[in-house]
This record gives C-alpha cells, structure tokens and sequence, in this order.
C-alpha cells in the first residue's frame, strides 16, 4: 500500500495516497513508517503543520528504531524551516544526525 501511495503521490494524486495512507494506519496504527510516509505526504501538499505533528507521532512510535527516529526528525527539521523556525529546524537536525551520522 506504502509503495502505491509513493507512485500516486509522485503523479500529484495526493488524495488518492493519503486515503492509501490512512488505510494503512488502520491496518498498522503502530507502524512509525505509516506515520512517516503520511508526514511526506503532508509535506508534499505543503502542510507543514501536519507534516510536523505526524513526523512527530511516528518519533513517539519509533522507541529502538533509530533509522525511523532520525527520519522522523529530519521530517520535523523540514516542516519547521518551511515555516521559519530556523533555531528548531536546526535543533532537529541535531537530533537526526545523532541518531543516523553521514
């Protein structure tokens, strides 16, 4: 389902991947990686807020994940430099680079 909303999402049919998205989360409420597709999606559409508020449900689901952990964090760095919070955005980044160093 995850891989169909990514092709739909990238053909800019966004509904159709977040009804997808949220099918699954019914089937998965406690998959971070549910959560975090659905905050890509937000970001996609430019909700930065609910980007924001996803990446950070599915940070509080990935407990011992950390690969999902800095994902989750590099989402939240996103949506709050979209909307000019640059001190978190950076604060964030820490986060995810601790957790995932490149």
């Amino acid at each position: 389902m995850v891989a169909q909303a990514r092709a739909q999402s990238a053909a800019g049919q966004h509904t159709a991947a977040a009804a997808l998205i949220e099918r699954a989360m019914r089937i998965e409420p406690a998959n971070p990686l549910v959560w975090l597709e659905l905050a890509r999606l937000r970001q996609a559409e430019g909700r930065y807020d609910q980007a924001q508020s996803t990446a950070e449900k599915a940070l509080s689901l990935a407990v011992g994940d950390a690969r999902a952990q800095a994902s989750a964090w590099r989402m939240i760095a996103v949506a709050q430099r979209a909307r000019g919070r640059l001190v978190q955005a950076q604060e964030s980044e820490q986060h995810a680079r601790a957790l995932s160093p490149r």
